[in-house]
């Protein structure tokens, strides 16, 4: 090809109206994606399956460096003049024209993840053809989990790629695209670089399997979101309190965290965005401003004993409560740590008690509330001691 029909190529591949299709078929395989994910981790929980997945359209540089690298239209004897016909090219030889990337957090996800798309996805998904790629290797050998693709819409087959990585995986495969298979001149070391490279893969999917070993470990999803929390904020809370040793506070503060969903959930939250890459998508919340004025006597109870609790706790719950949450000052803090608990508690009497008020014990009122004040203050003294 000569350079006025690259450019011709580019032109049409660049234009408004071609990307916006793009982008719209883009949208349709990431949704049918998501449903064959969504099946995966109903099927198999303890497979730790991201949520977010990676997606991206071939920009202008890439496909101009395949085109040469590639020679995808060399068999033709020349380049169409009308701009829709060299777009309807694009789409039949351009095979990752829109790529797609599902994320996991173990190597040894990537094969089962794999069998299972392969099975799911003509029942989860209309109009997409996938075909396993097993020739697919890095650079220097390392094996790629990939799909070759395609998607029907509008009488036109667009081509895409799938790929299923770990995030160790990941890290390591961007290093060898970048400075082994994509690197910008001549390197005398590059058969040393990617000895390295391999060495340091092998390394990977040891560290990978001991890290899935230790997760199996875990009993809770929970457990797994708590120790990812305490790795992503443990240095700021070491800055806040000048403590080392926050062991126990964070085990006091996971077991408070239990009694109340608004808070896990921003822990939860915290954590997703971290493991996005997007940590400024994540806001601080403001919880439990408008507490009903019928709670606050039996509110006073509980808070002098998160009050009178030692200064490591208090310092602990402070540090660590402000990475996710908003609040005034210290008091406030266990202000709303005593309405959370309290209401988390009470809920659950409610719940349990519903439908049984002719054979409540309790038939005072105050009767009722002291001893529910009883039982929480029981809680608290356990979660505190």
């Amino acid at each position: 090809m000569n350079s006025e029909e690259i450019k011709r190529i580019l032109d049409a591949y660049c234009s408004k109206e071609f990307q916006s299709k793009l982008q719209n078929v883009r949208e349709k395989i990431m949704d049918g994606i998501n449903s064959i994910v969504r099946e995966i981790k109903e099927k198999e929980e303890s497979i730790y399956l991201s949520d977010f997945i990676e997606s991206r359209i071939k920009d202008e540089r890439s496909l101009q460096e395949k085109l040469f690298l590639k020679g995808y239209f060399n068999e033709l004897e020349s380049i169409p003049k009308k701009i829709s016909k060299i777009q309807d090219m694009i789409i039949e030889k351009i095979p990752d024209l829109i790529g797609f990337r599902v994320n996991c957090y173990f190597i040894e996800d990537e094969e089962y993840i794999q069998n299972e798309i392969l099975k799911l996805y003509k029942n989860c998904v209309e109009n997409m053809e996938l075909e396993l790629d097993n020739k697919s290797n890095s650079y220097y050998g390392q094996q790629l989990r990939k799909f070759n693709g395609k998607y029907k819409y509008n009488n036109s087959k667009y081509r895409f790629e799938l790929q299923i990585k770990s995030m160790l995986h990941n890290t390591w495969s961007e290093i060898d695209h970048d400075e082994i298979y994509k690197r910008e001149r001549y390197d005398i070391f590059s058969s040393v670089k990617g000895s390295i490279v391999n060495s340091v893969a092998e390394i990977t999917k040891q560290i990978s399997a001991q890290l899935k070993i230790l997760t199996e470990e875990l009993k809770e999803e929970r457990d797994f979101i708590y120790g990812l929390f305490s790795l992503y904020t443990y240095e700021s809370v070491k800055n806040k309190t000048n403590i080392d040793k926050l062991g126990r506070g964070y085990e006091k503060f996971y077991n408070l965290c239990k009694y109340c969903e608004e808070i896990d959930e921003c822990v939860r939250e915290f954590v997703i965005a971290r493991l996005k890459k997007t940590p400024n998508d994540f806001k601080r919340k403001r919880l439990f401003e408008n507490i009903e004025e019928n709670t606050y006597d039996d509110l006073i109870a509980i808070n002098k004993l998160l009050v009178e609790t030692n200064d490591y706790n208090k310092l602990c719950f402070e540090a660590i409560f402000s990475e996710i949450i908003n609040f005034d000052n210290q008091d406030d803090l266990l202000r709303k740590i005593s309405f959370a608990i309290y209401k988390k508690c009470h809920d659950d009497w409610i719940s349990n008690n519903t439908g049984d008020i002719e054979n409540d014990p309790f038939k005072d009122e105050n009767e009722r509330t002291e001893t529910f004040i009883v039982d929480i203050e029981k809680i608290l003294q356990e979660l505190l001691s």
